[in-house]
């Protein structure tokens, strides 16, 4: 994503001091979705997204870096503006230290790879497919960052040391009866005869039995050039009702500067005693830089579930979906 310097950005121009730093940037996609399934039949939606980003960063003379950052939510199809994420770091040879709204620490450790979406977006289209909603259940597993959301808090990323970094994170109590979430990231990379090797691992707590639960996962990438591989596991638990056990495989491939390909496969069950809903899932997608900052991504995904509880509820299906984003 390209930087726009703002007219009124401060150049410190000193000796031992680095440029202070005001930027924007953004972005609009726009997103066509056609699902068929035994549930609904085929549907076709339209949505959007769009969100403009405002930071400022600077370095002291003795190098202490700070900075701060704020994510504007602006109206889409579906939702009123709104702040999406806004927080402030310090920076050093310690490491960093956030404060505010923003991502917690098991997600700077969690699994995204691809264009495909089917595991963000996708999971999204799977809980409509089932009109009573119990798709919901299982659908939720795939998402592995799975850390809750972006309430106030403290963050403090360690610096790399041989290879290895960790992070930790908690948020504030919302209520004088709700207790803190936590979350813990802990992630391994490095390089074997041009092989790259990245692993990670995390967790999420939300401090109580039958709120937002508890999720761990596991992942490893493994790039070389133009092709990567990534495989991971999750569990997500929340009280009685949810007992989830995900794992995907997903393989990327830079056929040259602006285009990629991506295939995935996803298998998700539930063990709760009278559900066990069982997911499985496979994706290919393109993503095209047609220009700088003009992208289009086309996917496709085709999934079987079946309903533990209910027989008359399973659901195979497809969901094609294009999107055209710009970014500045």
């Amino acid at each position: 994503m390209r930087k726009v310097l703002l007219a009124t950005t401060a150049l410190v121009a000193m000796t031992g001091a680095a440029a202070a730093e005001v930027t924007v940037n953004g972005f609009y996609e726009f997103m066509y979705t056609s699902t068929n399934d035994d549930q609904t039949s085929t549907y076709d939606t339209m949505t959007d997204d769009s969100e403009i980003h405002i930071s400022y960063n600077d370095t002291s003379d003795n190098g202490l870096g700070y900075g701060m950052k704020v994510e504007l939510k602006t109206k889409g199809d579906d939702v009123d503006a709104y702040n999406d994420e806004s927080s402030m770091y310090v920076s050093g040879d310690f490491g960093t230290i956030t404060l505010g709204n923003n991502d917690g620490a098991a997600e700077d450790h969690a699994f995204f790879m691809g264009n495909t979406h089917s595991y963000g977006q996708y999971s999204g289209h799977q809980t409509l497919n089932d009109n009573a909603g119990t798709a919901l259940s299982v659908s939720r597993g795939v998402d592995y960052s799975g850390t809750g959301v972006d309430d106030i808090k403290v963050k403090y990323s360690s610096p790399s040391m041989s290879g290895f970094n960790f992070s930790y994170s908690i948020a504030g109590q919302s209520s004088a009866s709700d207790s803190e979430d936590t979350e813990v990231g802990l992630g391994y990379s490095t390089d074997i005869g041009g092989v790259g090797i990245s692993v990670n691992a995390g967790a999420y707590d939300s401090g109580e039995s039958t709120d937002a639960g508890e999720t761990t996962f596991q992942n490893i990438v493994i790039s070389n050039g133009d092709i990567a591989i990534g495989a991971g596991m999750s569990n997500t638990t929340t009280g009685t009702t949810k007992d989830i056990d995900t794992s995907a495989l997903v393989v990327t491939y830079a056929l040259n500067d602006d285009t990629t390909l991506s295939a995935d496969y996803i298998t998700s069950k539930n063990g709760v005693a009278g559900d066990k809903d069982e997911l499985t899932g496979v994706g290919f997608g393109i993503a095209y830089m047609v220009a700088p900052g003009l992208k289009l991504d086309l996917a496709h995904s085709s999934y079987e579930l079946v309903e533990g509880s209910n027989s008359a509820l399973n659901n195979d299906g497809s969901v094609t979906r294009a999107s055209i984003k710009v970014s500045f």
